[in-house]
């Protein structure tokens, strides 16, 4: 039996500066539009977590028990135009969960069995106002509302070892998903969602460790309240969505053999109501929508190298390859904003007592859209950096890191919009750090 209680604590403040066309990412990426300084655009957030894990252990047997509270206070400033009216946001929010689980690991039919049933609800209360920004002051209320969330999952999972280690995995998972809105403007609104996910699989390990696998499994997503709403000049509106569906096959293997270590994935995802940001094939923005068909596939791999007990290599290797399925307005065309081949790589040489050194590269390989019309793409980058520390066998962990070393301008995220032909200021380039110097001090026990 044991116990174990957590508290977080965050808080962040900061300016935001605006987002960037590319040329002007590319002449000067310290630059931002005089509207983000005349403005104050800038975040602020607190945020408070509390937490309990209780775990009672049997013989062939865990009851797992948690609780939890969030309790985060929110302000946004942002652009306020006719365009695009923000303005202040302001919010504060409680949301409680918890989870229990039951495992059992007794065999059945003679053969080594795992069952899991579990069961994780949430609640969520936040309460939002908007301002107008009056060159950096709360001006005007806009709007005000109330929304509710609930979530509440129930699910269970066998695996079964039909012939050696050769096991067939089964799973459901039941959601039950509440929305409710409540504005003086804009009225009540509710949405309910349900879902059954069924899952299957089938495993081999042939040896400790070492594993190889199939699994199809069904998931859903339903609309938050932010892709909901939209801000408009005259005020909010509420959209009415579906959620997001899908069908994903992965097939993956995870192990070592002597020095070496992986986990390598591959993914086929077939989507049905993706929510996305759209213009219709008139070229007429939409806002956020549901699209019809989407596919998303892709390989997501971890190799480690040891070549002697200081000295190892560690590389990570992402390929996203996101398409519409024969939508009206962009066809087969590739959805933007997510880089398509990201390869990273650490060479960590451990030294004498504790301290170590470890080289790393980042390589964002080919260009991505920036737009879902496919017309306007993101550069690929090559950023260098290195870290080095000294960690204690007691968990004391101080640490120095410089990061993109050469001082690379490239964008580090990008804002997707739908067309960018049908746009005058495609400011949608969030330029990444410079040359870049970092320090921590960690303990953990």
């Amino acid at each position: 039996m044991q116990n174990r209680f957590y508290v977080f604590l965050g808080r962040l403040d900061q300016n935001n500066p605006s987002s960037l066309t590319k040329e002007a990412m590319n002449a000067n990426p310290q630059q931002t539009e005089p509207e983000s300084v005349q403005e104050k655009w800038n975040t602020y957030w607190a945020y408070l977590r509390l937490m309990d894990r209780f775990v009672i252990q049997g013989q062939d047997w865990t009851l797992q028990l948690g609780a939890y509270w969030n309790y985060r206070q929110f302000q946004e400033r942002q652009e306020f135009d006719e365009d695009t009216p923000l303005g202040t946001q302001k919010f504060w929010s409680d949301d409680f969960g918890g989870d229990i689980a039951f495992t059992s690991t007794g065999d059945l039919f003679n053969a080594h069995n795992r069952f899991t049933v579990g069961f994780v609800p949430t609640v969520e209360f936040e309460s939002d106002s908007w301002y107008a920004n009056t060159n950096g002051s709360n001006g005007p209320l806009l709007e005000a509302d109330w929304t509710a969330a609930t979530n509440f999952t129930l699910y269970a999972e066998n695996q079964h070892y039909v012939w050696g280690r050769f096991s067939i995995l089964t799973g459901l998972q039941a959601v039950a998903v509440g929305r409710k809105f409540v504005s003086p403007q804009m009225g009540n609104h509710d949405e309910q969602f349900y879902a059954l996910n069924p899952k299957l699989g089938v495993a081999y390990e042939w040896v400790d460790h070492n594993l190889a696998y199939v699994n199809f499994s069904r998931s859903f997503q339903p609309p938050s309240f932010d892709e909901a709403l939209s801000v408009t000049s005259t005020g909010q509106m509420f959209n009415y969505l579906e959620a997001q569906k899908a069908w994903t096959i992965e097939i993956g293997s995870r192990g070592e053999l002597g020095p070496l270590t992986w986990d390598v994935a591959l993914y086929h995802s077939w989507l049905r109501d993706e929510l996305l940001n759209l213009n219709n094939a008139q070229g007429v923005p939409l806002g956020t929508v549901n699209a019809p068909r989407t596919m998303h596939q892709g390989v997501e791999a971890e190799v480690e190298m040891r070549f002697t007990s200081k000295l190892k290599f560690t590389q990570a290797f992402v390929w996203n390859n996101f398409q519409f399925v024969r939508n009206p307005a962009y066809g087969n065309n590739t959805i933007a904003g997510q880089p398509i081949y990201l390869y990273k790589a650490e060479l960590r040489y451990e030294l004498a007592k504790g301290f170590y050194v470890a080289p790393n590269v980042e390589w964002n390989m080919v260009n991505y859209p920036v737009d879902e019309a496919n017309t306007l793409w993101a550069d690929p980058y090559r950023v260098f950096g290195v870290r080095a520390g000294y960690k204690s066998p007691k968990g004391f962990e101080v640490f120095l890191e410089a990061k993109n070393l050469t001082n690379k301008t490239y964008a580090a995220s990008v804002e997707a919009i739908a067309d960018a032909r049908q746009s005058t200021d495609n400011d949608s380039f969030n330029p990444a750090n410079g040359r870049a110097f970092y320090g921590g001090i960690g303990w953990s026990w």
